[in-house]
């Protein structure tokens, strides 16, 4: 399921946080859970724990200047740790590579 298709105009979320802010948290947490209930059921855990800890960031920005902060952190966290893992396999990726291409140009 498509949910960015789904999502109202700008506008109409500016507007609909002005004039009820419950409301649009509402909103909010059901679109956030549309989009985990959405993904490959594999990946559901790991989104469910990334929604915590972004929400429970969140709650402890003084600003929405602060929680932005504190979501990019998460982010860059994130892809510290991917390219940490992945480091291995382009090492172990590259050695194979090297002994296909030897392998395949002696004589």
């Amino acid at each position: 399921m498509n949910t960015l298709m789904q999502l109202p105009a700008f506008e109409t979320l500016v507007a609909l946080h002005a004039k009820d802010p419950a409301a649009y948290e509402e909103f909010r947490c059901q679109l956030l859970q549309s989009c985990i209930d959405s993904a490959p059921e594999i990946h559901r855990p790991s989104l469910a724990l990334l929604r915590e800890r972004m929400d429970d960031a969140r709650a402890d920005a003084a600003t929405p200047i602060e929680a932005a902060a504190a979501a990019s952190r998460l982010m860059v966290d994130s892809c510290v740790r991917l390219r940490a893992a992945m480091a291995p396999l382009a090492t172990a990726s590259a050695g194979l590579q090297t002994a296909v291409l030897l392998s395949k140009f002696r004589l």
